[in-house]
Order: structure tokens, then sequence, then C-alpha cells
């Protein structure tokens, strides 16, 4: 037999939850988590401990709704504990095998979520399956809770009962209370006798309603193995899914001239085959499973990653791993991925806006790493070797640059056992060296790009700051106001207004040693003059006046939902956990960039838009049918 006892001490309704869910038949909270222990076949009793006051209601309620299972209500003690101690000791809960404690502020249970926590707490042999986790264990030490063997992603499940052994919980609370001491909650009585805790992550909700004060996801966690290579994870197990990537600290900055266009090369061979794949199977090793597989090469990173159901989490880090480690560079696979990147950069050359965003950063970064397209030249892909590559590959993803970041529903000792082998056989290695970025270019430079194409595009870069920078919060927050979205400056007067352009928008990017504020525009041919010389008055006039205290907290306001509606994904959490680790070697909380974003004030945004959008950091790239570089250089002086 299993008997449940629901706490029912008022809670739901101080927070209002009474309220939230008056749609669903108009009960008050604890008559669903009735109804859900109700309707599960294995619960034969059901005892409910509630405030002397609210005692009536609640009979009155059990009445009306005709329960059958409800053996007793008696009432509890001023604190949780107590109430549930009263429960426990109440002649039921003493005949049956099982206890399943609930707190009936927390009422989004199943039948099938109850019957998954019972059948998992017998087949563990758990001394209790206790989730949700008290508040005074949740603002525990993390560390100190792995240690004791608490599985930490589960901190984040809120709304779930908790299954208890009945004679090894009353055990618990009789022998504390004989010493006198004070329990605060189950889990603690449970802990004092030195057993183990199995958290139990369940996720099939009847209702598919949350509220923002009960979501608390679990904090990431990254364990350094001796070689120097990180692994990252940051568990969300509310989720189905999980994205997993291996990031090497290497990119297109790292390059000689000679060799411009490597690292993306490598990143395209490690899809061409291993010591036990080859290309096809690749893929279909993770696709085959519902998955995706995919890579990116940046300035001064690149990334391998993979998303699927997170019952596949085995296999996406064991396909990523042999790619990374294990990778062959098939001749015939490289001579054929040369003819397919030449394919890539005439494609990009076919797309005026990115040829506009290359020709941009050769403006902003004159003869420096940062001014080559990442992709290389023709010129450079064809003459790269494959002892090159190899070489390149064999240098820099070493343990020093590899981070593997795990996003999902996952567990970080899980994802450590099924990574760390395999990154532990990576030679310890060096960061790789690049050439700094200069700050200022002098006049503006422009890189003109005469072709018939149906817009002209306009893209306006200035150089800014780095990504340690204290000012790069204020710089986010210009380039919100200036282009981010249809409420922005420019989209209102170039767009609402008058009409020049479809698309116009801003953007940011930071390195570690410099940044850059950009804009991008595609115009009407008539309509460039008017348009360069409208930016630029746009620009002019930040500088010039501080953004009114209603526009930067609206900018704030989305500045800090997008941040946080991307970091629902697996995939942007995955994202996150790697950039934050490359730039910054820790993994910021989103609670403390949004506070540092809030902080910004109206003068710094002045002062961030006096100190970058001046025409001694201004480069400027047009693709369409102008053909006058003075002229065009005229409007820019």
């Amino acid at each position: 037999m299993t008997c449940a006892i629901i706490v029912a001490a008022g809670s739901s309704r101080r927070m209002g939850f009474d309220k939230m869910f008056a749609p669903l038949a108009g009960h008050p909270v604890v008559w669903h988590s009735i109804k859900a222990f109700e309707d599960t076949r294995e619960i034969t009793d059901i005892v409910i401990v509630a405030k002397e006051d609210r005692i009536p209601e609640i009979e009155t309620l059990v009445r009306d709704s005709r329960f059958k299972k409800i053996k007793s209500i008696v009432p509890g003690g001023e604190e949780r504990h107590l109430s549930v101690w009263k429960g426990l000791q109440s002649v039921r809960a003493k005949e049956c095998e099982h206890v399943a404690i609930h707190d009936g502020a927390r009422p989004l249970i199943t039948p099938r979520l109850i019957r998954e926590c019972i059948n998992s707490a017998h087949a563990h042999g758990a001394a209790c399956c206790a989730s949700p986790i008290p508040d005074t264990v949740k603002r525990a030490d993390p560390q100190q809770l792995v240690q004791e063997g608490i599985d930490r992603s589960g901190l984040w499940a809120m709304q779930t009962p908790q299954i208890f052994a009945s004679s090894l919980i009353l055990q618990a609370y009789a022998a504390i209370m004989a010493r006198s001491e004070m329990v605060t909650d189950e889990v603690s009585a449970v802990q004092k006798l030195g057993k183990r805790i199995y958290l139990l992550r369940v996720e099939d909700w009847n209702f598919k309603i949350t509220f923002p004060h009960d979501l608390e996801l679990a904090a990431p966690v990254l364990t350094t193995l001796p070689n120097g290579a990180r692994i990252a994870t940051a568990s969300m197990p509310h989720m189905k899914t999980v994205a997993a990537g291996l990031w090497a600290a290497v990119g297109g900055r790292h390059e000689s001239a000679r060799q411009s266009g490597i690292a993306h090369f490598i990143e395209h061979l490690l899809f061409k085959g291993t010591g036990k794949r080859n290309a096809r199977q690749i893929t279909a090793d993770v696709e085959g499973i519902g998955g995706y597989l995919n890579a990116f090469t940046t300035e001064d990173h690149t990334c391998y990653y993979a998303k699927a159901g997170a019952n596949h989490l085995p296999r996406l880090c064991e396909v990523l791993a042999d790619m990374y480690l294990d990778s062959t560079f098939p001749k015939h696979e490289i001579e054929r991925e040369r003819d397919v990147i030449r394919e890539e950069i005439l494609m990009y050359r076919d797309q005026p806006a990115q040829h506009a965003q290359e020709l941009l950063s050769d403006s902003m970064w004159p003869g420096h790493p940062l001014g080559r397209p990442l992709t290389g030249s023709a010129e450079t892909v064809e003459r790269l070797t494959r002892d090159e590559l190899m070489g390149f590959q064999r240098r820099h993803y070493c343990g020093r640059t590899t981070i593997a970041a795990v996003a999902g529903q996952c567990e970080h000792s899980e994802v450590v056992a099924l990574l760390g082998p395999a990154l532990s056989r990576l030679p310890v290695g060096q960061a790789p060296r690049y050439k700094r970025a200069p700050r200022e270019i002098g006049p503006a430079r422009l890189n003109l790009h005469t072709h018939e194409t149906e817009q002209t595009h306009l893209a306006l870069g200035f150089h800014a700051f780095g990504r340690r920078d204290e000012r790069r919060y204020a710089l986010k927050l210009l380039s919100v106001i200036l282009g981010e979205n249809m409420s922005s400056r420019l989209f209102q007067k170039l767009r609402e207004r008058h009409g020049y352009c479809y698309n116009i928008q801003s953007s940011t990017v930071t390195l570690a040693d410099s940044g850059a504020i950009s804009i991008y525009a595609g115009l009407d041919h008539g309509k460039l003059e008017r348009a360069v010389k409208m930016i630029l008055r746009e620009l002019e006039a930040i500088c010039h006046r501080p953004p009114t205290k209603s526009e930067l907290r609206q900018a704030k306001d989305y500045a800090i939902g997008q941040t946080l509606m991307g970091l629902e994904s697996t995939t942007n959490q995955m994202m996150w956990l790697g950039e934050s680790l490359i730039g910054y070697g820790i993994v910021h909380d989103p609670a403390d960039i949004e506070a540092r974003i809030q902080a910004v004030a109206p003068e710094e945004i002045q002062r961030c838009a006096c100190h970058c959008l001046h025409r001694g950091r201004l480069g400027v790239a047009i693709v369409g049918p102008e053909k006058e570089h003075d002229r065009v250089s005229a409007w820019l002086a």
C-alpha cells in the first residue's frame, strides 16, 4: 500500500495560485493535488494535513467532490516539517509500505508522474526520492551538495511529489526529535541519518503551466580535466532534448596570411571520416536518431555541435568526440572539399549583403587577420596541403583550447563519464597567439564594389571595445537604440518615415582586444546618398544628446528579454556555456548580465557613442551599381 500525505498549508492561496488556477474547473489548487492522487491506482490512501482554520474548508471540498481515498484530515503545525511529521504519525501512514509526501502548493502532478515516482523509488532502493528540494537545500553550496551525493539537476523539479520509505523517514524523525534537533525539512531528516537521496526528474505535466518564481534552473557545473580541457553542463530537466558541443579556441584570427581559411577548412574536414566512420556514417549516426549535426568557425573559435532527444546523449557525445579526436583527413575528401569551399566562397560573393559584410571587415581591419574572410580565398584554399591541415589541428585542438558544453536534460556526472576519457587523450598544448587589432584607422575607409544588383547594400562599422571592457553593456544598449528592432531610431527614421529601405539593422561584436558596432541597410540605388547622410546625422544626434529614460528602459527590457528567451533553448544554453568559457574563462550568470545592463545610465550611452561613433573609427563597404568612389567618400568626410 502507498499512502499520500498532502500538506495543505495555504501557501498556494497566499502566492496567488488559486486565482491563477480559477479557470481549471474553478477549484483551489489543493483540489487538483487531491484529484491527481485519487486517480492514481497505486495510491491506496490519502491523508491531508492542514492548518486548523482550513480544515472546515477542506472537509467541505472533500465531501462535495466525493473523493473516496481520503482516510483522515489531521491538523498540522505552523511549520511545514511539523505538518509532515504529524501526517507520518497518522495511523494510515504507519500501516503503508511507502508514503508520498506532496506539498499542495505545487499542484501540477499527474497519475502517470506519481507512478513513475513510486516505481523509481522502489527500483533504486532510495532512502528518499525527493523533489522538490526545499529552499534550505537550494541555498546550500553547490559543491557541498554534489559531495553529499545530491544530483544538482534535480534542484529544478518544483512540481513533483516526494516519495519516502515510511519506516526510514519515521526512523529519521524519531531519532532527531529524540535529540531535540531542529529539522527544517524531510530531506534534512534523511541526510542526518547519512542515507542516500535519489532525485527523480519528471516532466510529464497534465497542465503546461509554470510560474517564474518556481522555475529555477540548476547553475552550470564545470569540470577541468588534468590536461586543461573543460566540460561544462547546464541542466534543463524540463526539456526533452539535449545539445552538445565541442569547442576549440582557435579561429580565423590565428591564421597566417598564407594559411588564410585553414580553420574553416578543418571544420569541413572533420565531417569527412574518422577511423570508424566514413562521411555518410557521421551524419547518419546523428540524423538517424532524429537529431542534427553542424559546425561553424568564427574569428576566435570553432564549434562542432549536435542536438537530439535526451536519451541519445551518449550517441551525440561519441560522434562528436570521434570527429574531434580521430578524423583521418582522407586525401580524396580534401580534394573534393576544396571544390566545395570554392563554391561556398562564390556563393557568398553572389549574396551582396554577405559580400558587403566581408568588405566591411577589410575596411575596418585592413591587412589584419580580422579583415580577411573566414573562408579564405580561392588561392589560399587551393594551396593548403594535407600536412598543413593536420598540423594546424594537432597544434591547436589541445587540452588548453578545448571545451565541451552540454545543455538540456543531462547529468553532469554522466557527461563527464561520456566525454572525459576521450578528451583526456588530448595533449595539454598551448593557446594560439594572435596579432592585436588596431583601434583606429584614421580617415573613414571605403570599400566600393561595383556590381549590378537590385539593391545597393550599405555596411558601416565603427571600432569599439573588447569583450572585457565594462563599457560593452552600454555598447549593446546603444546598438539596440540605433537599430536592433523595429522600434529603433534608424528603422523608424529610414524605413517607416522615409521609406528608404526595407531592412536596416545594427549589431555588435566583441573580441578579446577589439570590437565593433555596425549598421547594415539594403537601399534603393537612388536613395544611397540621402540614406548615408541621414544615418550619420542620427549617429551624431545620440552623441550630442543622451537617450531618454523611457527609451533606455525599453532598450534594456529588449536586450534582457531577448537573452532570456534565447536561453529557453538547449542549443542557445550550450552556446552560452561555450562562448562564456571561450571569452571569459567562466560561465556568466544571466542574472548578473541583467544587473549590469540595468545599471547603465543614459549618460553612459552618450559617452559610449561619442567614443565610438566618429569618423576616425569608421569603415564603410558598398555593393551595388555605384561607381564614384570619390563622390561617396565626400559624404563620409
